[in-house]
């Protein structure tokens, strides 16, 4: 049980359901970023222009030049989970935005857009259906889509007031449609493919329904053939890609099938007698991949090549495949299928294990390395990215210097040093020699300190280009997070937390462990807030003597948290478990008060608390939310909160009360101060010294009538 003030948050792949409630009733989000996992591509060959769905957002990139594809657009960008799919009619663009919630105060789950402009799309309006959009296509004014719930019908010639015509209920889920000359296949998870008469398409007509039982089908008509691809059905056997012979549409024929291992196809699309398949996951069945099938002979299929990793979109124009994966979009070279080569690409992951913020920029990892520029509106903008060919999974940033533990597409693991001199163009300085296998990474000064292969490994990256392993030590540790504190390095890897002695970078020596594991750890001044995998599940360190784990409060019913940050006297937690983020005062380092919580559908991978905004690294998207001046949190959990709370203290800019409508600032002496307001409060004018903060109604010197709080310059 556990913290958050205020959010900020990003996005992933198949699936996925939406992250941050939008309840404002205690928390005002104030920017969005909601670029993530590449999911749907759609081409417009005409002018060269590649739509590239990124989590829930757009992205209009000029592929002219496929080598050196450039973003024109970032200005598409849903509110719901994630962009699903997408179809391309002329100068307009329809997507369809994937969301679980059937909330009628979520924004529409299908967007139209002029994109006349490639670089100043507009948006035109939209259809709330309510249970998020799965399949999209439209002819003049009238569009068709699916959804969890039926198929639909609209008339949309008025955006503003689209009109329900059709409500197709049926006993699958659509999941991509396609319409070729006056008919229409859907692909339904659960049902097979559904065969409509669309000469009217405002009013389809089902003709017929057969095909396999499986999940998340995608489908390609080619000619006489129809091509399956699906995930594990209830038969398992239903998986990979399906061939079927549709002379009689109504009646599809199986010719043949490949990869029928529940390896988690997802998507296909066809050029000549070439398959090109998505693979969307991977759960130790087959690799993800795309995968180029030739169908020459469609009652033995077979497998040409198998490129990349996990993938959702994919288009084709002439020798080119412009391709959706899960942290990159790449467009290949495939006048050769066996042997498909990377022409260009453009980083697309976000979200990662970890996240730093510093001088209004966020950095952050999860397939590639991001820089964010953290403006103070909704505008929240990509300032830098860069591939390292690779995974990146964690992060550690000071100053100019990043570290990005990888693992490389070639296979292994490495930490690779990025040079952030110019934040829009971070670029790789050099590679750490070693560890084998990199767990986590922090920097302090120009020091690099790295566990794994059961050692702590510190580097000097006094030259950047050219670190230099300058010492090390063999102990038992798999540390996922470290920090350092003056002299003193802790670790929440190995038989429980460890503290090392780094006075001597050279000889570091292990000083003090706990007895139980950590999984997450913040530390202030002289005080360790640890989230345990078991008992204690949440424990209160007093550190001031380095060589001593001091547990002075210990809370075994509280909820797992996998993500920790703090600020001055502010800790934030979030409880992927139990789908909170938690906020917490720690203005009385040995009893955290629980201050409040948000709730949550996503879970958060990276936490930052900076004053009062908490900057948190989701599976979805990036986004800002501040507490609202004068809202007080409701205390949650057995901690139990005085009526009168002031934070932060120390303080030197602003002073928050919370708990009563007004109270007064003393100074030691008793003499009146400052008239103080719920919400923050200007104290930059006030001396330093100690103050006291006395309840308006209150009389007495009672705990819950009077607080202590350090001013400071």
């Amino acid at each position: 049980m556990l913290a958050t003030t205020l959010a900020l948050v990003l996005s992933l792949s198949t699936p996925q359901v939406s992250d941050l409630l939008p309840d404002t009733t205690a928390f005002l989000e104030t920017g969005s970023y909601p670029f993530r996992t590449g999911t749907a591509v759609v081409l417009d060959t005409a002018r060269d222009l590649a739509f590239v769905g990124a989590g829930s957002g757009v992205l209009v990139v000029d592929i002219s030049d496929p080598t050196r594809p450039v973003v024109l657009s970032d200005r598409i960008r849903g509110s719901a989970m994630m962009v699903k799919d997408m179809f391309l009619d002329g100068t307009r663009l329809y997507v369809a935005l994937f969301s679980f919630s059937s909330r009628p105060d979520l924004p529409r789950d299908v967007e139209v857009w002029d994109v006349s402009v490639p670089a100043s799309p507009l948006l035109l309006g939209g259809v709330n259906l309510r249970y998020g959009a799965q399949c999209i296509c439209a002819r003049g004014d009238t569009l068709l889509v699916g959804s969890y719930r039926s198929l639909f019908s609209y008339d949309i010639s008025n955006l503003e007031n689209p009109v329900l015509l059709e409500s197709l209920g049926q006993d699958g889920f659509p999941e991509q449609i396609m319409v070729r000359d006056t008919l229409a296949f859907v692909s339904q998870s659960v049902a097979g493919v559904a065969v409509y008469d669309v000469r009217s398409l405002a009013h389809p007509q089902l003709l017929a329904q057969w095909g396999p039982n499986s999940s998340f089908p995608g489908i390609e008509v080619a000619g006489s053939r129809l091509y399956y691809a699906s995930s594990w059905g209830g038969l398992g056997p239903d998986a990979g890609l399906r061939i079927y012979d549709i002379t009689d549409p109504l009646q599809g024929r199986l010719l043949g099938a490949f990869d029928t291992v529940r390896t988690g196809a997802y998507r296909v699309t066809v050029r000549d007698t070439v398959a090109f398949v998505t693979y969307a996951r991977n759960l130790g069945f087959g690799i993800s991949a795309l995968k180029a099938v030739s169908v020459t002979d469609p009652s033995a299929p077979r497998q040409l090549s198998a490129y990349g990793g996990k993938c959702l979109g994919v288009a084709l124009r002439e020798t080119l495949a412009f391709v959706a994966f899960e942290h990159r979009f790449e467009i290949l070279n495939i006048a050769d299928p066996s042997r498909p080569t990377r022409v260009g690409s453009l980083p697309l992951g976000l979200a990662g294990q970890q996240l730093t913020v510093d001088q209004g920029l966020a950095y952050s990892v999860g397939g590639s390395f991001s820089v964010l520029a953290l403006a103070a509106g909704p505008d929240i903008e990509l300032a830098g990215a860069l591939d390292l060919g690779g995974m990146a999974y964690r992060l550690a940033q000071q100053d100019t210097i990043a570290l990005v533990e990888l693992a490389a597409d070639t296979g292994g693991w490495r930490v690779d040093v990025v040079g952030l001199s110019d934040a829009t163009r971070p670029h790789r300085l050099s590679t750490l020699p070693g560890p084998r296998i990199p767990y986590g990474l922090t920097l302090r000064d120009s020091l690099a300190f790295v566990s794994g292969d059961s050692s702590l490994h510190v580097y000097s990256l006094a030259d950047p280009r050219a670190p230099v392993q300058v010492g090390s030590l063999d102990v038992p540790m798999s540390a996922t997070r470290l920090i350092v504190r003056d002299t003193v390095l802790y670790a929440n890897g190995g038989p429980g937390m460890q503290a090392f002695n780094i006075a001597d970078p050279r000889s570091p020596a292990l000083v003090a462990e706990t007895s139980f594991d950590v999984q997450e750890f913040v530390v202030q001044d002289t005080w360790l807030y640890a989230a345990c995998l078991n008992w204690p599940r949440f424990a209160v360190i007093s550190i001031a003597d380095p060589a001593v784990f001091q547990v002075v409060r210990a809370n075994a019913g509280a909820s797992q948290v996998e993500a920790m940050s703090s600020s001055d006297t502010l800790l934030a937690c979030a409880n992927n478990l139990g789908s909170y983020l938690h906020l917490l005062s720690t203005a009385v380092p040995d009893s955290p008060v629980v201050l409040g919580q948000i709730p949550l559908t996503s879970p958060v991978l990276g936490v930052v608390v900076v004053r009062d905004t908490l900057y948190t690294s989701h599976m979805n998207r990036y986004r800002l939310v501040r507490v609202p001046s004068g809202i007080e949190l409701e205390p949650i959990g057995a901690a139990k909160a005085s009526r009168l709370r002031v934070w932060p203290s120390p303080v030197n800019r602003e002073l928050n009360l919370a708990g009563c409508n007004e109270a007064t600032l003393h100074d030691a002496s008793g003499r009146r101060v400052l008239d103080l307001k719920a919400g923050p409060n200007d104290v930059r004018h006030v001396a330093p010294g100690v103050y006291f903060v006395r309840r308006g109604s209150g009389v007495g010197r009672e705990a819950s009538n009077v607080a202590r709080v350090v001013i400071t310059r």
